[in-house]
């Protein structure tokens, strides 16, 4: 073949741009492949970050929950015990009152550090007790559909505290009057709608201490969770899980 001749000449441009045209895809295909791999390089990453922050936060709150136990055995065990001795031994009616009012006091802080039979009672007496005082100053309605006989233990106590958590955020900043719980409890789903009639959640509430602490409850135990407002003002939570 004579390069010289029109016809070699377009054969020879043909073959340089084919050859061209096939280096350009390789690199072309090996800089995607590239692409490929640091993105699915950086997921991987991610995800055991995240796998590493979740674990961290559920070692964190074990540990919480642990000394919460203990620090609620050795109030009740302890102090109440040692109060109740002071009570025997005493003959002044007013110092005996004031003695019963301190052991009342302490064991609202004990059961309020780690809730009494957490692991016999059911979600709702569990939440019946713990917002039974706040009617003296709340409109609290619980409304509870429980067509199942148990809850594990681990995930009732953080359910239990994700209500703390929303009760402690309507009396400190919410400024509400009336608490409404809705729980429906089957034998795979349990959803439980929170509300109140305060001023709402700002942006700046859900990036507080408190809400983050919900947030990682429900991490923990795999559930869903959405704020959102609730007609016509205040704070409506709605929380899903498997049982």
């Amino acid at each position: 073949m004579d390069w010289r001749t029109p016809t070699g000449f377009a054969i020879i441009i043909a073959i340089l741009g084919t050859g061209i045209l096939s280096f350009m895809l390789i690199v072309i295909w090996q800089v995607k492949k590239y692409v490929t791999t640091v993105q699915q390089e950086t997921a991987k990453r991610h995800i055991l970050e995240v796998q590493h922050q979740q674990q961290l936060a559920a070692a964190t709150i074990e540990s919480m929950e642990a000394e919460r136990k203990r620090i609620a055995a050795d109030i009740h065990d302890g102090l109440i015990g040692s109060l109740r001795f002071m009570m025997l031994n005493n003959d002044d009616p007013e110092f005996t009152a004031s003695l019963q009012n301190t052991i009342t006091t302490a064991r609202n802080i004990s059961h309020d550090l780690m809730p009494p039979l957490i692991d016999r009672l059911p979600l709702e007496e569990l939440l019946t007790l713990f917002l039974a005082p706040l009617k003296q100053t709340h409109a609290v309605e619980v409304n509870i559909t429980n067509d199942s006989t148990t809850i594990a233990t681990n995930k009732k106590l953080h359910l239990y505290r994700i209500v703390q958590e929303l009760v402690n955020n309507t009396i400190v900043h919410a400024q509400a009057s009336s608490i409404g719980i809705h729980i429906r409890n089957s034998t795979k789903r349990f959803a439980l709608i929170y509300t109140d009639n305060g001023c709402g959640l700002s942006d700046q509430g859900q990036e507080g201490l408190g809400m983050k602490n919900i947030a990682m409850r429900c991490t923990i135990i795999e559930a869903q969770h959405k704020f959102k407002s609730h007609s016509p003002h205040g704070l409506k939570m709605i929380l899903t899980t498997t049982l």
